[in-house]
């Protein structure tokens, strides 16, 4: 028995689209780069600095509220609580606004991730001298930022990455 050829679609035993049609709706593949694993674990680590401090600031307002909580008296003087918060309030949105820029390529997000790594050292130098942060801690959350700017700063892939104009 000779099998028949038969036009795409007409007689087959499936009624979906041939492998012909499937190949011609897959959209060319783009030129531009895609996020590699150092950026998107970079992102997934600011995401996590953003929990972070939305979770320290709710903790700080709640202690502040009742410091009993904390087995304290008293957490520090009202202007230092606020200071923290609106600082750390200010970091999660620059992190929201840098993770966009990244997102999105925007060549801006290198610049951004050196003001905001910069940024970010500043308060937490800012917070240890008013108390509220330790010598230890300063130095441990610092360590975010530093590879930041290292990364933003060594990275080929990043250039590359980060080109759509802003």
């Amino acid at each position: 028995m000779i099998p028949v050829e038969q036009p795409p679609g007409q007689g087959s035993l499936h009624d979906g689209p041939s492998v012909d049609d499937a190949a011609a709706q897959v959209p060319a593949r783009s030129s531009a780069p895609r996020l590699g694993a150092l950026l998107v674990g970079y992102v997934v680590l600011l995401v996590l600095l953003l929990i972070h401090g939305i979770g320290l600031t709710i903790a700080t307002l709640v202690i502040d509220t009742n410091p009993s909580l904390a087995g304290m008296t008293d957490l520090a003087p009202g202007s230092h609580v606020a200071f923290y918060v609106v600082t750390n309030c200010l970091l999660a949105v620059y992190i929201l606004v840098l993770v966009w820029l990244i997102c999105t390529k925007r060549r801006a997000a290198i610049v951004h991730n050196y003001l905001y790594c910069a940024t970010s050292i500043g308060c937490l130098v800012a917070w240890n001298v008013l108390g509220m942060k330790s010598s230890i801690g300063t130095v441990i959350d610092s360590l975010p930022s530093v590879v930041g700017i290292v990364y933003f700063a060594n990275s080929t892939r990043v250039k590359r990455t980060l080109r759509r104009p802003s």
